[in-house]
């Protein structure tokens, strides 16, 4: 005990980067209070000590490095580097890592005079964060089928690819909620890699996989850590359409066997095939694969209840139907929010398809207008990619509005009515009035919305962005009359952060 509680010591120096030039008299006593608890011998509180200091690893307002360390004057710093700063400093600091951490790796990582800002240092910083994380997940219960040619081959690189462009704010539950995060990452990343194969049949190159499928969110909504959205996705397509159930078994019979078990419909006398099977086996490209989905979301219950009748047995209470509820992003946004809160507008239910698509392997993210200044309103719907398939832009992306209970969602890589409304309204080297994508790995480029554009939410609730003003306006005509044939330099910008 006392030989750690040495090594704590030292490491309290090593991380004593905010305080040391502000604010000595903080920082001695901080030294006088882990004396007290080597004369106590309160070894049980040193990870209480631990938490204290995380607050002087976070960074707060002066955009510059102080001698490569990360200080508290860094907090309000949109730049990357800040976002390295915290992530060494929570890894460093959170007591969850500390027993996976080598002394290398501390000594290169967590050193008083470590240099965040060096060339390599963000790949390294990264590539610790990402061992630690693993670590963890297998001090846990969490391993891998990563054996060479195994499903989960790729796992180290998956993850170490979410960590390297995580936002800050999910740093914050990386080190507040740590376990349970880890946990969060884990089922994602392997739920992603169950379905890499069926990725790249429809054509995916890894790169896009990563950015397309990989990554649990699509803009800056709520994280549901107990939800499992890709797992209740990739369980629900799995037996969609659901089997038909038969009438309970009168009070005192034996259990009735349900003619529908496995998927057999009553009097059929064939098994009824699931999205999941029409999508993954037999759709012969991503496209296909999608109209498969967005004809079975509208019709989707993904969320209900099981109860139990003393004269009827188990009753199932099934929740609602996916429905259009106008202007409710943010407050619905993600998937779990949607579906509880029964309905979402346009960017609610896009969320909803994307995040669909991806669990069954279909590269998606979210693509519209943050304002449009003829609509007055923002708009968003969903790009898919198809790599056996160029689409309207002669890329392999294309479009489609979200569905939902009676909405089709609009025409297929062609314009809505609303999405006509965000190509009037485009301004040129607006940040706003302009169209983006939601891009995992665009670690400069901000992606604003109505309810997210403040230099705070781009440090803090960073989404990054693609413009996609060229695209769209050189396909179909931006302006007032649709004459504006922008190309993308037109357009812009390009990595613009709000000041």
């Amino acid at each position: 005990e006392y030989s750690n509680l040495c090594k704590f010591q030292a490491k309290i120096r090593q991380c004593k980067m905010a305080e040391v030039n502000g604010n000595s008299a903080s920082v001695r006593k901080m030294f006088l209070f882990s004396i007290l608890i080597f004369i106590c011998g309160g070894i049980d509180m040193l990870s209480g000590v631990w938490g204290n200091l995380d607050h002087t690893c976070i960074p707060t307002t002066n955009p510059t490095l102080q001698n490569g360390r990360c200080s508290s004057s860094q907090i309000g710093n949109v730049a990357k580097e800040g976002t390295v700063c915290m992530l060494a400093c929570g890894i460093c600091t959170t007591s969850t890592f500390l027993p996976v951490l080598s002394e290398a790796d501390m000594a290169s990582n967590c050193g008083y005079n470590t240099s965040i800002s060096a060339t390599g240092r963000r790949d390294a910083v990264v590539s610790i964060a990402t061992a630690a994380v693993l670590a963890t997940a297998r001090m846990q219960g969490q391993f891998w089928l990563d054996d060479p040619g195994a499903v989960e081959e790729n796992a180290t690189a998956a993850m170490n690819f979410l960590v390297k462009h995580m936002p800050r704010r999910d740093l914050v539950l990386l080190f507040s909620q740590s376990l349970e995060f880890i946990d969060f990452l884990v089922e994602n990343v392997r739920l992603a890699l169950r379905v890499w194969p069926t990725s790249e049949r429809f054509g995916t190159p890894w790169a896009v996989f990563l950015d397309a499928v990989l990554p649990y969110a699509v803009l800056d909504e709520h994280r549901a850590l107990q939800w499992h959205t890709r797992r209740r996705f990739h369980q629900i397509l799995s037996v969609w359409p659901p089997p038909q159930p038969s009438p309970p078994p009168p009070r005192g019979d034996a259990p009735r066997h349900d003619s529908t078990a496995n998927g057999t419909a009553s009097g059929s006398g064939g098994a009824r095939a699931s999205v999941f099977e029409h999508t993954v086996v037999d759709a012969p490209n991503a496209t296909a694969a999608m109209h498969v989905l967005a004809t079975a979301i509208p019709f989707m219950i993904l969320e209900g209840s099981q109860a139990y009748g003393f004269t009827s047995g188990p009753v199932s209470v099934l929740g609602n139907a996916i429905k259009w509820r106008s202007e409710t992003a943010p407050a619905m946004l993600s998937a779990e929010q949607v579906v509880e809160y029964n309905g979402g507008s346009c960017t609610g239910t896009a969320v909803i398809l994307v995040m669909a698509a991806r669990s069954i392997g279909i590269p998606a993210r979210l693509t519209g207008c943050s304002e449009s200044i003829l609509r007055g309103d923002d708009h968003h719907w969903a790009e898919f990619y198809d790599g056996s398939s160029p689409g309207p832009f002669g890329d392999f992306w294309h479009t489609k509005e979200g569905v939902s209970e009676g909405n089709t969602g609009g025409p297929w890589d062609a314009l809505s009515g609303p999405m006509r409304g965000c190509l009037q309204g485009v301004v040129r080297a607006s940040r706003m009035d302009t169209l983006w994508a939601s891009v995992w790995s665009a670690d400069d480029t901000f992606l604003p919305t109505q309810w997210a554009n403040s230099s705070f939410d781009a440090a803090w609730s960073f989404v990054g962005g693609l413009n996609r003003c060229g695209a769209y306006c050189t396909k179909w005509g931006c302006g007032v009359n649709q004459t504006e044939f922008y190309t993308q330099h037109e357009c812009g910008p390009k990595a613009d952060l709000p000041t």
